[in-house]
Order: structure tokens, then sequence, then C-alpha cells
């Protein structure tokens, strides 16, 4: 009999999930930065970061529901003594399975989404016209 697991589209939405979580903590922390400094662009730098937070989180918030449709759940496993992988528990329709990433991929992902989303604000930058 064969088991309900993963099919690689459920795999890739959680992958993305993963990316987006890590996307959300740094825009967060880089917030958090920016608030604090006298930088004279500082206002339109927090614009720039909070738009790019609602949208990670606004596609975060539909993969979740996907996730959730779909009878899926995911948790990080704590793995103190091996700090370049990234481990998660799934449960799939009743059964469990282990998720990896290596932090390098997850880097990697990260800054290829953090891509996508700056390549879009200089589009509509550019649509835009100067003063």
């Amino acid at each position: 009999m064969k088991r309900n697991l993963l099919t690689l589209e459920e795999r890739t939405m959680i992958k993305e999930a993963v990316i987006l979580t890590y996307v959300s903590d740094i825009l967060d922390w880089e917030r958090q930065r920016t608030e604090g400094s006298q930088n004279l662009l500082r206002n339109a730098h927090l614009l720039t970061l909070e738009a790019i937070f609602d949208r990670a989180r606004l596609e975060l918030i539909d993969i979740k529901k996907e996730l959730k449709s779909r009878n899926i759940k995911y948790t990080e496993v704590d793995q103190r003594d091996d700090n370049f992988i990234l481990s998660f528990e799934i449960w799939c329709r009743g059964y469990k399975e282990m998720f990896r990433i290596t932090r390098d991929h997850a880097k990697s992902e990260l800054g290829r989404k953090l891509g996508l989303v700056s390549g879009e604000i200089e589009a509509l930058m550019k649509k835009r016209p100067a003063w």
C-alpha cells in the first residue's frame, strides 16, 4: 500500500513557507535597526521594508492556508548539534516525515526571494515620474 507522502508541490510550499519565515525575521531585524538610526533616508527605507514585509506576510499566509487545507503541518526541530542543517517535522495526512534544508541553501533562497522583490520594487519605481 502506498503511503500518502508529500508531493513535490507540497514540499515546495513548505520550503517557501520556511524561507518566508526567515525573510520576515530578517526584515523585522532590519526595521528595528533602521528605526534606531539617524539616517536621512530612514523613512523611505522603513516604507520599503514595510512593503516587502507585508508582501512576504501575505504570501506566507496564503501558503499556510493551502497547507492547512491539505492537512499538512510542520514544526522546526531543534538540532543544537548540527549548525549546517535546518530540520522540520512534517505531519502529512496522518504520516510523519522529516524535511531538511542546508543553511547555505536556505541563505541562497533568501537572497533569491529578496532579489525578486527588489526587482519588482525597482520596476515600480521606474514607472513613477521623478520628483
